[in-house]
């Protein structure tokens, strides 16, 4: 097969390629998601966009915007991203991955486990295409679509937000990947990958409505965990293991957070 690999300079060039090329046109961003399994793709026209200057990192007040081509490095090594959002980023264990991988391309690829979605979805993260336009992440990755992600906005980097990663060693596959924010008012976000929310869902990273107006804690709130998903064995672990874990993962993360929000720890 013939493959086209274009390099524009600017984002409307890049538009125009991908619109002229339609379907046989994929974005190139870091490379590691689709030169790799399970996303690997076979189109046979490539339009890169490491040219357009997505590559920053901004804070305006409390609001924090990654452009697409933000490696998952710089943010590790950036002072400007807060220690959740490095945490997260810290999942993906191979530094030489993390060189190569872009925040836009991790979202882009609706991967199963997707490291870093959980907490985005759990700071309430937007999605900003070429055009301007925004969407919800947790929109984004229920309705995926091919338009250019030109940056994530995380509207306020002060919120209470925490992350647990459960795999079976630093570099395996992961079991569940939970995040957890609570703001000033006691709103509680809950998002994880690893699980799904219906019988008929596949495991991709999704919120978890039923748990999030929830105030109680302890025995009651572990049950009302495990009622609101569905775990599939497969060879990350059992369906009871998955369970089992999410609960007890979630419960954990729920208290911190709100002793957090309310600025006790």
């Amino acid at each position: 097969m013939n493959i086209k690999y274009l390099t524009p300079d600017t984002v409307s060039a890049a538009l125009e390629l991908k619109a002229n090329h339609g379907s046989q046109a994929v974005w190139f961003a870091g490379g590691s998601k689709l030169n790799a399994a399970p996303t690997r793709s076979d189109a046979g026209v490539f339009v890169a966009i490491d040219k357009l200057g997505l590559d920053y990192i901004k804070l305006d007040g409390n609001t924090l915007t990654l452009g697409a081509m933000s490696r998952i490095q710089d943010l590790v090594d950036s002072e400007l991203v807060p220690s959740n959002i490095k945490q997260a980023a810290g999942f993906i264990y191979s530094r030489h991955l993390r060189n190569q991988s872009t925040i836009g391309g991790e979202i882009a690829a609706h991967q199963c486990e997707a490291p870093l979605v959980p907490v985005l979805m759990a700071l309430n993260a937007l999605v900003r295409f070429a055009d301007d336009k925004q969407v919800e992440l947790e929109a984004y990755i229920q309705q995926p679509s091919d338009e250019l992600i030109k940056e994530i906005v995380i509207p306020d980097i002060t919120l209470a937000a925490l992350s647990k990663r459960v795999a079976r060693s630093a570099d395996g596959l992961r079991v569940i990947n939970a995040s957890v924010s609570v703001d000033k008012q006691g709103k509680q976000i809950v998002a994880m990958e690893g699980v799904a929310t219906r019988f008929d869902e596949i495991a991709k990273p999704i919120r978890l409505r039923d748990v999030e107006g929830l105030t109680f804690s302890g025995d009651e709130l572990e049950q009302a965990i495990k009622n609101s998903i569905h775990a599939v064995e497969d060879i990350c672990g059992s369906a009871e293991y998955k369970t089992y874990l999410s609960a007890i993962v979630i419960s954990d993360l729920l208290i911190e957070c709100r002793e957090m929000a309310k600025g006790v720890a």
